[in-house]
């Protein structure tokens, strides 16, 4: 988390792609993975690796997120969806 805080977004994808090599379940990589392309704009990356995540493991965080990300995209049906639940 330290590297995307400090804004070393290259570096920070990397590590949580070496994490998700070794354990490809671990939401809390993908989430935090999905939060670096969110903050790099790459909102198609971002929700590709939050879809990723299992809906019984979706926080109100990550459903937040991903509302956010349907809005920027102008899927407004899917973020109005989110938003309301």
């Amino acid at each position: 988390r330290v590297l995307s805080y400090t804004k070393k977004y290259q570096e920070s994808i990397a590590e949580y792609q070496k994490v998700l090599q070794e354990d490809p379940e671990l939401t809390e990589a993908k989430v935090e993975l999905a939060k670096v392309y969110y903050y790099q704009k790459n909102y198609p990356e971002a929700l590709k690796w939050l879809a990723a995540v299992q809906e019984k493991d979706r926080t109100p965080e990550v459903e937040l997120v991903m509302a956010d990300i349907y809005l920027v995209e102008k899927d407004y049906p899917k973020a109005e969806e989110i938003y309301r639940r």
